[in-house]
């Protein structure tokens, strides 16, 4: 069911844009969240309207959307802390409003702590985490033992301001194309936690989202902390 009320939000990620299989049809599809002073909402866009916005999408833009379903959200890959989340398609009327003040946070997404990854107790939940890159682990391949498929792994390192460090673990595509260097602050949406023998580390989801230095208030606080925490050798 479509809904006639008007969201109005800015833009504060943008995930990448894959395909997926809806009955027997394949359609592109992503995700990206809006935020106000309430909270943070997503969104998630298919089929020729994925095509059609997802270039014209950057973080900060103010977007209006008109005419979309909503749905309860699944804790497992939602991570905003909203209830709900937005289906946009061909029916739904999506704009940039440039005629009004940009948001300022008020609301921000819940940030899971490092010690608490380590702790943690459900690993069903979606989390969102924030931190300095400490290390950059080299690509390991290796064969999986039930389908003998060649697989990809990379470890990356992340500290806290409390030098706390948390392990992110990417897979295949995600290890291969990974960009981000050394004290490169960047703050991971939707991603899940994985415990494999009482070790905790954080996974990536094909809907996880990373952004380099993201106008988050804990990201800006890494990046006054960076020259201290991780000095320039």
């Amino acid at each position: 069911m479509c809904f006639s009320w008007v969201v109005r939000g800015e833009v504060s990620s943008v995930s990448s844009i894959r395909l997926c299989t809806v009955g027997k049809v394949e359609k592109s599809v992503f995700n990206f969240e809006l935020r106000d002073d309430t909270g943070v909402i997503r969104a998630t866009a298919y089929g020729t309207t994925a095509d059609g916005i997802h270039d014209k999408l950057q973080n900060g833009m103010i977007m209006q959307l008109h005419n979309f379903k909503i749905k309860a959200v699944n804790p497992a890959f939602n991570s905003t802390g909203n209830e709900y989340e937005i289906e946009v398609d061909e029916r739904t009327f999506i704009r940039e409003v440039t005629d009004c003040p940009t948001v300022e946070e008020k609301k921000s997404l819940p940030f899971t702590e490092f010690h608490d990854v380590q702790s943690s107790t459900d690993t069903g939940i979606a989390i969102n985490v924030v931190g300095i890159i400490k290390r950059v682990g080299d690509i390991k391949e290796f064969q999986s033992k039930s389908s003998a498929k060649s697989l990809k792994k990379r470890d990356v390192i992340l500290m806290d301001e409390n030098k706390n460090t948390c392990v992110v673990t990417m897979w295949n595509d995600d290890a291969v194309d990974w960009k981000y260097v050394p004290r490169d602050i960047i703050t991971i949406t939707g991603a899940g936690i994985n415990e494999f023998c009482g070790f905790y580390s954080v996974k990536l989801y094909r809907t996880s989202v990373i952004i380099k230095d993201a106008a988050y208030a804990k990201s800006v606080m890494l990046k006054g902390l960076l020259d201290e925490l991780m000095p320039q050798l």
